[in-house]
């Protein structure tokens, strides 16, 4: 007899009487008085053990014995029965087997290791998952974060360059990237015999615009900042992408030819003449306004021929001595400032040196100016 663990659990149960007395006895002979015991006995008790489970005998007067959670093994239920009519029956033995349930079985609990180490090694992944995302997001979120730091570090570092009124570089600027730009051009001098008009210079135009007071008082300084960008507007039209324009303070503008030749100095200064006189300023309100301008220049390296002797500081220095030049004489004006035929020969070291500030070239006499007027009629017309 083979009994499933799990039937037992719930309810195990076997019945005491469910083999009929009778045939325990194979003879009337084995019971005294040749009676035969009938199922329906009355007053019959019994006594019986599991063995495996209990040594001594439980009597009872119940039909029935039960044992609810056996475990898995082999067992036999040994029972015997008293009636006051019949008498002591023999031992009866009923052996049977409690198997152990499915999930006890080696393959149940060899799915149950696989089920674990699968269920494992999958939350392993998702975790391992979540984390490659959620570094792939951080990662996303510093590089986007980082790009937005460098572009705004970019503007603010483009916005200290330049001048927040008419958009164009400011004095900062220029400091910053002049000093590549001039050791370039010493460069293409150095070691040479000849001036040739094959090499380049930086050509500094210093602008500044005639009675530009006269706007601000007259129509107010909104007036005179629509001047100024319209002002920048212009120039930026002369000047190539290459080339520097610098609003250098208050109406002055500073402009930078790069790889420029000397030799086209008064040529430039006509164009910047040309573009701020040339057309009425529109000051709003349906009013507009003619401006001249007075423009000083001069050419780095100084003296080709012993590029060392003057900074670009010095330079600038002479392109608003021309400035000034200039202004003196009327206004409306170009005056740029070139070495003379006088000045120091190649190899000529004795008294080169000296030669290295503004005022000494002055004393000198070792300056020429190169003039270049303005409209006539529009110099009348802006003194107004």
């Amino acid at each position: 007899m083979l009994l499933h663990r799990s039937h037992w659990r719930r309810f195990a149960l076997v019945c005491l009487l469910c083999t009929p007395l009778q045939a325990i006895a194979e003879s009337p002979d084995s019971f005294p008085g040749g009676l035969a015991v009938s199922h329906g006995v009355d007053n019959m008790s019994c006594r019986y053990r599991l063995q495996g489970m209990k040594t001594e005998f439980t009597e009872t007067n119940l039909r029935e014995a039960r044992y609810p959670s056996l475990p898995p093994g082999q067992y036999t239920l040994q029972l015997i029965c008293d009636s006051p009519p019949l008498g002591q029956s023999p031992l009866a033995a009923y052996s049977f087997t409690v198997l152990a349930p499915w999930w006890q079985s080696w393959i149940a609990r060899a799915s149950g290791i696989l089920g674990v180490v699968l269920l494992l090694l999958s939350a392993s992944l998702w975790r391992q998952r979540r984390d490659s995302q959620e570094k792939e997001r951080l990662e996303r979120a510093v590089a986007e974060r980082s790009t937005e730091l460098a572009q705004a570090n970019r503007e603010l570092q483009e916005a200290s360059l330049s001048d927040p009124l008419t958009g164009i570089r400011n004095r900062r600027f220029f400091q910053s990237t002049i000093a590549a730009d001039a050791s370039q051009a010493v460069r293409a001098y150095r070691g040479l015999a000849n001036y040739s008009l094959d090499h380049r210079d930086l050509i500094f135009f210093l602008i500044d615009i005639d009675h530009f007071k006269f706007v601000n008082d007259e129509y107010g300084h909104d007036a005179g900042d629509r001047v100024l960008v319209q002002i920048a507007q212009r120039l930026n039209s002369v000047v190539r992408e290459s080339d520097f324009l610098i609003r250098w303070g208050g109406e002055e503008f500073l402009v930078v030819f790069r790889s420029a030749q000397r030799g086209d100095g008064v040529l430039l200064a006509s164009r910047i003449l040309k573009a701020i006189n040339g057309t009425e300023f529109d000051l709003g309100n349906e009013r507009r306004l003619t401006r001249s301008c007075s423009v000083g220049w001069a050419a780095f390296p100084w003296l080709p021929r012993s590029c060392s002797n003057l900074s670009v500081d010095e330079v600038l220095r002479l392109a608003d001595h021309g400035l000034y030049v200039a202004k003196q004489e009327g206004r409306n004006q170009a005056v740029g400032l070139l070495p003379n035929a006088n000045a120091p020969a190649i190899g000529s070291h004795t008294g080169i040196d000296k030669y290295c500030r503004l005022e000494q070239l002055l004393e000198d006499d070792l300056i020429r100016e190169v003039r270049t007027p303005g409209d006539s009629a529009l110099a009348a017309a802006a003194s107004q």
